[in-house]
C-alpha cells in the first residue's frame, strides 16, 4: 500500500482499482464533485465574489 494515502475512501478506491488491474477485469470509478464549494451565505453576498467569478 502507498503510505501517502490518508483518506480511507480514496484508499478503498485505490485498492479496488489495483485488484481489478491484477485480475484484468473491467472496473469504473465515477466521482461526482459539487459545482460550488460549501460556504456560509448566498451567492449574492459580498464574500462570494470569488465564487461568482468562477461560475
Amino acid at each position: 500500500m502507498d503510505e501517502t494515502i490518508q483518506n480511507r475512501v480514496l484508499e478503498a478506491i485505490y485498492r479496488r482499482i489495483l485488484q481489478a488491474h491484477k485480475e484484468q477485469e473491467d472496473f469504473r470509478v465515477i466521482i461526482v464533485l459539487p459545482l460550488l464549494p460549501g460556504f456560509q451565505g448566498g451567492l449574492d453576498d459580498g464574500g462570494a465574489a470569488t465564487v461568482r467569478a468562477l461560475t
